[in-house]
């Protein structure tokens, strides 16, 4: 099997790495930087040339504060970039895994959410990868959806993720200020790495895997 995963320096992407290579797959893998999802003749002609069965887009731009500010960039990555992916994968029959948060919720209800749910996006970033969602799923005929709560894990990358920063306040005597109003579900990269192997491998046909978080 063939996977090409795309996002490969941040924690998932990292992790995901890490265990297919004890298994008996091809995996070709690119930094966001290393692949430009937002040319659409460039793209297509490079899947076409690999040719993968699978499409892992774990690109994105994080940050709540870093969206706001850069608004037109998480719009083309965060969007823009899983549309294009999503009508190649539908043109050449290819799964595509898109990667997805659980800040699509407002966080509001006061009980753990479930994909019936309905995703309210109050800012830039959630909104942009709720878009992508919707882009995801309303073009392509093969695909998986995966919202994530807060990762953390090994990463390529010198991106620092919540569970990071918290980590160095700790050991460097640093203050913390942490909002005591939401409750997430910190979630062991290599774990859902794993689960979604398991996923792709026994060809599950869920339209939709989701890590929610378990409260507000």
């Amino acid at each position: 099997m063939r996977i090409l995963l795309i996002g490969a320096s941040g924690c998932f992407g990292t992790e995901f790495q890490s265990i297919v290579d004890k298994k008996k797959i091809k995996l070709f893998h690119f930094p966001g930087k290393k692949l430009n999802i937002l040319k659409h003749e460039e793209l297509y002609k490079k899947i076409y040339f690999i040719k993968p069965k699978v499409i892992i887009n774990s690109s994105a731009l994080v940050g709540i504060n870093q969206c706001e500010i850069e608004y037109q960039s998480a719009f083309a990555i965060n969007s823009v970039g899983a549309l294009n992916l999503a009508k190649i994968c539908d043109r050449l029959n290819i799964i595509l895994v898109q990667t997805s948060t659980h800040a699509v919720f407002d966080g509001k209800k006061n009980k753990s959410y479930d994909e019936s749910d309905i995703p309210k996006p109050n800012n830039i970033y959630s909104g942009t990868k709720y878009l992508s969602e919707l882009f995801v799923s309303s073009i392509c005929s093969k695909y998986y959806i995966l919202r994530f709560p807060t990762l953390y894990g090994k990463r390529q990358n010198n991106l620092k993720g919540f569970v990071d920063k918290v980590i160095y306040a700790l050991n460097h005597g640093n203050p913390l200020k942490i909002a005591k109003d939401k409750i997430d579900s910190p979630t062991y990269a290599r774990d859902a790495a794993k689960a979604l192997m398991n996923i792709i491998l026994k060809k599950k046909s869920l339209a939709y895997i989701i890590w929610q978080m378990r409260a507000k």
